[in-house]
């Protein structure tokens, strides 16, 4: 969706291979204007939904993922999330220990979450 002045609905449809050039693209683009997504199925990682900071509305509520239904937000406030599906892993505290982080290489995702709640230091 790119208009400001638009209206983009997804009810219950299922998104399969979408980033073909593996470039981390997401299924769905949101630009401007409106949006509901809802009860969705997802057949790949994430990104599923990218919301940009000019969206007026975003409405995600319902959706699937295997590996949990994940959305880019950067309009804030005016993206409601709602039961949708989260991640199956369980980060423990015991679990944590037994992990390095070694940013840069081979096979590293596109994102880096800070540790300490989601504040960077």
């Amino acid at each position: 969706m790119r208009s400001a002045d638009g209206q983009f609905t997804a009810s219950t449809c299922h998104f399969v291979q979408w980033d073909i050039r593996g470039a981390g693209n997401a299924a769905i683009q949101l630009d401007a204007g409106r949006a509901i997504v809802q009860g969705c199925t997802f057949a790949q990682e994430g990104p599923h939904v990218q919301i940009e900071e000019p969206v007026k509305s975003a409405l995600l509520v319902g959706n699937q993922a295997s590996g949990g239904f994940v959305a880019e937000n950067k309009a804030g406030t005016r993206t409601q999330l709602a039961a949708n599906e989260s991640s199956p892993a369980e980060w423990t505290d015991e679990a944590k220990k037994h992990y390095r982080v070694a940013v840069g290489a081979e096979g590293d995702g596109q994102r880096v979450f800070p540790a300490n709640g989601g504040e960077w230091q």
